[in-house]
């Protein structure tokens, strides 16, 4: 178990979706929502390149500068080349 430290996790959750409202509210509920970042996707399959979830003009990603998920997953992978489904909530 490692204890929890502010900064260390980020998740990713488009509006959309009902299993990144699970995560959202968890995260309010257990007062985690300040220790845990948190970045909201749109939905826009026209400006993603796969999956769906981009990042809006207004909410850059804050970790790695991409512009839709499966950039994010490609950044995390090693070998920078994730061929799976890039699906949201996602934790990092």
């Amino acid at each position: 178990n490692k204890p929890m430290v502010a900064g260390r996790y980020h998740v990713y959750v488009g509006n959309p979706c009902p299993w990144c409202h699970r995560v959202s509210i968890t995260l309010a509920l257990r007062g985690l929502d300040g220790a845990v970042g948190l970045t909201r996707l749109a939905n826009d399959p026209e400006r993603a390149s796969r999956g769906g979830w981009c990042f809006d003009d207004s909410a850059p990603d804050p970790l790695v500068g991409a512009a839709d998920l499966k950039a994010v997953y490609d950044a995390v992978t090693p070998g920078g080349a994730y061929e799976g489904r890039c699906t949201a909530p996602l934790l990092v």
